[in-house]
């Protein structure tokens, strides 16, 4: 297999989510250059992410860094926000992740990169149970599944 490099702001992201770590993802990748995407599937939180922009011409990080950025279409619909990304990022409660993990595999591309946070959550232990939901929505596509470390 050849390797092939590309530079982050090539790729399109998806940020899963709308709570503070969604916030701070959408910031800082828009920020960079890169297109983002926001699929928030919980109740209204897609549109209050909307209002809140709107209100406020953007996603705005104050603190030890400052920044702003606005993502290309917040969505409460997974065929929309999921269907072109390269990178999907789901900043979601442990328990969250195994219900939607299997959403994002049915909608996203092949050979999507899918990180959730926090990594310690099981969401690593629930991809590698055969005969799952979870299990068999990842085995389905060709995708790479990576945790990470919560936000402090």
């Amino acid at each position: 297999m050849t390797e092939t490099k590309r530079n982050p702001s090539e790729l399109n992201y998806t940020v899963v989510g709308g709570g503070n770590a969604s916030h701070v993802m959408v910031a800082m990748l828009s920020a960079a250059g890169a297109r983002v995407k926001v699929w928030a599937s919980f109740e209204d939180e897609a549109a209050r992410f909307k209002e809140g922009m709107e209100r406020n011409g953007g996603v705005q990080v104050t603190g030890v860094v400052e920044m702003k950025g606005t993502p290309a279409d917040v969505t409460k619909h997974p065929e929309q926000g999921l269907a072109d990304a390269d990178v999907i990022l789901m900043a979601l409660p442990s328990f969250a992740v195994n219900d939607l993990l299997p959403i994002v595999c049915s909608h996203c591309k092949d050979g999507a990169l899918i990180g959730y946070m926090p990594g310690q959550g099981g969401g690593d232990w629930a991809a590698s149970v055969p005969d799952t939901q979870v299990y068999d929505a990842i085995h389905k596509r060709d995708v790479v599944l990576f945790g990470t470390i919560p936000m402090p």
